[in-house]
């Protein structure tokens, strides 16, 4: 990525929700933001947005407000950049596969918040969206509901299938969700007097 903004990590995303009290979890509040960003929702819209899923007032604690408008211009390229940049924020894999898993639904659920914040705005809503966006949307609704009991090597290798299914399915909403193309006018066509 060439933005010149220091990449910020998953535990020190942590770090701070935690010495702030925030309601919302690392994963949740990452998945709102890029939600926010499929909207292209306005600065203003995702932080009011952001205050109230992490109950904060963010214009009170500097260190977090700009942590978060460095986290959504990271997410914001990285989104432009396609697959291979981007990566859902979760914890890393020595961490208990229920633990990853329920961040794996607290992600999509802030990211469903945060596509839902700002399609009230839209008349049409989702409507008006493609058949296939409104699927992805809906699959990712019924994997948000996922919880897993144990550890075992198949459960982790179907726990990194879905995470990639997710990430394939929030870029394409991303791009579906994209500004759209401006209508052009259809050619003028003079009319010859004879």
């Amino acid at each position: 990525m060439a933005d010149d903004f220091q990449p910020i990590s998953f535990d020190e995303l942590s770090q701070i929700l935690i010495h702030h009290s925030a309601l919302a979890s690392t994963s949740e509040i990452h998945g709102f933001l890029v939600g926010t960003l499929c909207q292209r929702a306005s600065e203003s819209d995702w932080i009011l947005g952001a205050q109230t899923l992490l109950e904060i007032d963010l214009n009170n604690i500097d260190n977090l407000m700009v942590m978060l408008k460095t986290l959504h211009q990271q997410v914001g390229a990285a989104l432009e950049e396609g697959q291979f940049d981007f990566e859902l924020f979760l914890p890393d894999s020595e961490t208990p596969l229920p633990l990853q898993v329920e961040a794996l639904t607290e992600w999509i659920n802030g990211f469903l918040s945060g596509l839902v914040s700002q399609a009230n705005s839209d008349a049409d809503g989702f409507i008006s969206k493609p058949q296939e966006t409104r699927e992805l949307i809906l699959d990712l609704s019924k994997i948000s509901e996922a919880t897993a009991t144990s550890d075992s090597t198949e459960d982790e290798r179907d726990f990194i299938e879905i995470c990639e299914y997710v990430k394939v399915a929030v870029l394409n909403i991303y791009e579906n969700f994209g500004p759209e193309t401006p209508k052009q006018d259809k050619p003028k066509v003079a009319k010859l007097i004879h």
